[in-house]
């Protein structure tokens, strides 16, 4: 069995009981220097200052030079006496130039992204680490997870316990920032007595999972490991190559699972991924979904049993907003695949609005006009985003915490047209009012939807270019099984869909704000509506020459009530589908 199914099981099983060992692996991946590279890199300093060459050996010429070994401290004294020239001559060492960030260089790496998403879910609470940047830090700040960082062992009685921290990181060698770097053998040889306290805890009450780490240099963490008096939780040594002398007897004695691999970013990616799948197959069976709804259709034909009606629904919404927070990256998220990772969100988001979509669907079927305002409520708190910072980043994963509002939305609307109920339709797609943070707007959800799937995105999907219509096909399939049982033939279904995005794409042209000449087009494009072969572009083209002044948009005051506008309106559809001018879908 491949050993890193073993570890993915460990770490869903005991959510949040492992904790991570990492080493100068990982920072070196990303251009960033090892302690004792710097240390090297500050003598040649020293020696360029003397009008001398270190040569390829800067240690020698230290020795000669001091008489002793390079010391990190005594270095940074001569260098830099004063904190703000020691923060200025370290700070180039692990924060990225602008040439540098173009190269991708000092910035997290895919294993620190793919760590700071196992952190996100909850799997990862503690981690220990040589290294001295602030790469994880950030990896996590772009999920919005702000992590409890102890670097000085002073500060350790005055720390958060670790079982109520989000995340907590102990940099056990210091951080670059404090002058009091360990680097040497003697300093790495024995810990201060809180922060070896703080370790041996660590070691005792949490699995271990380390990557990155040699074993060789660092004396006082070896000799913790060493003494660990108990292994609750197994231990997994995740190594490019054979294990050194030192790092196998350690392995022996911890028991631990040495997994081969190619490096820490496929490792950790991989992880990742293994925990999301067993996550996604544990997640609420099908049947929690037929429960909720059997319930639904308990409550909806009784007056009495609005609060009940109320309580379900509400409270399946607010679980939902929950997850919709853990899944969608912040906005300020950059990782080197941005299509796997949009991939995941999306497809996990879909999972896990599958309880609130049957809702929907199923009341706006079976409901009656008294119950609309609890549907037009879900919409609002569903698709209304409350992120705590939106000051700039990838507006795709802003715009992404909308989706599943969007997929309730369509999933009430084609209920609705199932019951032949075109006014709930119609009230669902303009009277919420949803709260756009980030562009500071408060919106219809027909028009809040326009932006949730912009070309970027779509790409990200991995759905055919051929298609002209991506993300509508999307759409249709996901919700296919909610209206199953509402709308069993597949030929009445697709119907369905192309008379609600039709209806869609008339509602938001008419709509105060919407651009003239908008015409946002479906799968009923492809779908015989150039040849006006499609029976729902018919229904509703049929319906408006029929009712006039009388047609529900206009009742409902789209296009300002004037039946000249809807005429306008009607042209433009008719001339976009002619020559294919369209908004992406």
């Amino acid at each position: 069995m491949d050993q890193s199914l073993a570890l993915s099981f460990t770490l869903y099983n005991t959510k949040g009981a492992t904790a991570l060992l990492l080493g100068s692996g990982l920072s070196s991946a990303a251009g960033i220097l090892t302690g004792w590279g710097i240390t090297l890199d500050l003598v040649r300093k020293v020696a360029a200052v003397e009008g001398e060459d270190a040569g390829p050996s800067p240690e020698e010429w230290y020795r000669k030079r001091f008489g002793g070994e390079p010391d990190y401290a005594k270095l940074l004294e001569l260098l830099a006496p004063t904190p703000t020239e020691r923060q200025r001559l370290l700070l180039p060492y692990f924060t990225a130039s602008d040439e540098e960030r173009q190269e991708n260089k000092k910035q997290p790496t895919k294993a620190h992204h793919a760590i700071a998403q196992l952190v996100a879910q909850g799997f990862i609470r503690v981690i220990l680490t040589t290294n001295f940047d602030p790469l994880l830090e950030l990896a996590l700040e772009a999920v919005g997870v702000i992590p409890a960082v102890v670097s000085d062992p002073g500060a350790i009685a005055g720390m958060m316990p670790l079982q109520h921290g989000a995340v907590t990181i102990i940099k056990l060698h210091g951080h670059y920032s404090d002058t009091r770097l360990r680097n040497t053998p003697e300093e790495l040889a024995v810990y201060e007595p809180a922060l070896a306290n703080l370790l041996d805890r660590v070691l005792d009450e949490y699995g271990l999972i380390i990557c990155g780490w040699s074993g060789v240099w660092d004396a006082a963490l070896r000799d913790a490991l060493f003494r660990c008096p108990s292994r609750r939780f197994s231990t997994f040594w995740a190594s490019m190559g054979p294990l050194a002398e030192a790092a196998q007897k350690l392995a022996n004695h911890r028991k631990a699972t040495v997994i081969p691999i190619k490096g820490a970013d496929e490792f950790f990616q991989g992880i990742a991924e293994k925990v999301a799948s067993l996550e996604e197959m544990s997640r609420p069976h099908p049947a929690s979904a037929a429960v909720a709804v059997a319930a639904l259709k308990r409550y909806l034909p009784h007056e009495e049993q609005r609060i009940r009606l109320h309580d379900l629904v509400m409270q399946e919404v607010e679980l939902l907003r929950a997850h919709i927070a853990q899944t969608v990256p912040a906005m300020n998220t950059h990782v080197g695949d941005q299509g796997q990772v949009y991939l995941q969100a999306v497809t996990r988001l879909e999972a896990l609005s599958e309880t609130m979509v049957a809702l929907m669907a199923t009341g706006l079927f079976w409901g009656t006009s008294q119950q609309l305002p609890l549907w037009l409520r879900a919409i609002e708190r569903l698709g209304s985003t409350s992120v705590a910072d939106v000051n700039g980043g990838y507006m795709m994963w802003y715009d992404l915490l909308q989706y599943p509002a969007m997929l309730a939305l369509y999933a009430g609307g084609l209920g609705a047209l199932a019951a032949d109920n075109e006014e709930a339709l119609i009230d669902l797609l303009l009277t919420p009012r949803l709260r756009d943070k980030a562009r500071q707007e408060i919106k219809t959800p027909v028009a809040a939807f326009d932006t949730l799937f912009d070309e970027y995105a779509v790409r990200f999907l991995n759905l055919p270019h051929k298609k002209l219509t991506p993300v509508s096909d999307r759409v249709h399939e996901v919700l296919r099984p909610a209206l199953r049982e509402l709308v069993p033939e597949d030929a009445d279904y697709n119907t369905l869909f192309d008379r609600l995005e039709y209806l869609i794409s008339f509602t938001g042209y008419g709509s105060p704000g919407k651009q003239k000449g908008y015409v946002r087009y479906g799968r009923f494009y492809w779908r015989g509506a150039r040849m006006n072969d499609n029976p729902a572009v018919q229904q509703v083209d049929n319906a408006i020459a029929k009712e006039g002044a009388a047609w529900l948009l206009l009742r409902k005051g789209v296009f300002e009530g004037s039946t000249a506008e809807l005429a306008k309106a009607v042209e433009a559809h008719k001339a976009a589908i002619k020559e294919g001018r369209f908004a992406r879908a």
